[in-house]
């Protein structure tokens, strides 16, 4: 199962595609970060893909932390390219940082080095 984190309802549409068509087909999108979180406290998934900055006052950065905790991957996309933020995230060692806007084969790219280092559970 992957985790998406996502305010940008397109975005997470974009996102979901695709992921399904490269075969994930459990993906659970959150426009909340607070949802996101609450999610991980019962739940584990493979791997996430966050925006830094959600609908609510629970970050991607926030959410990165738990699944650290979880030794859980995941990748920051986010349009927040400055060097404030990506100095932030880099920090987290996402498995990669993506910007937006975002190409399917950049997104690829970061799953495939993903994918090869897990065990995906149903």
């Amino acid at each position: 199962m992957v985790l998406v984190a996502e305010d940008q309802a397109i975005t997470a549409l974009e996102i979901k595609a695709i992921l399904k068509r490269r075969g994930y087909n459990k993906v659970l999108c959150f426009c909340r970060g607070e949802n996101a979180i609450e999610y991980l406290l019962k739940e584990d998934p493979d791997f996430a893909i966050l925006d830094i900055r959600l609908a609510d006052d629970v970050s991607g950065i926030d959410i990165a932390s738990t699944l650290k905790q979880k030794d859980i991957p995941f990748i920051f996309i986010s349009a927040f390219s400055d060097p404030e933020n990506y100095e932030t995230a880099k920090e987290m060692n996402p498995a990669g940082i993506i910007i937006k806007p975002f190409d399917e084969p950049a997104l690829l790219a970061v799953l495939d080095n993903i994918h090869n280092n897990l065990t995906i559970k149903d």
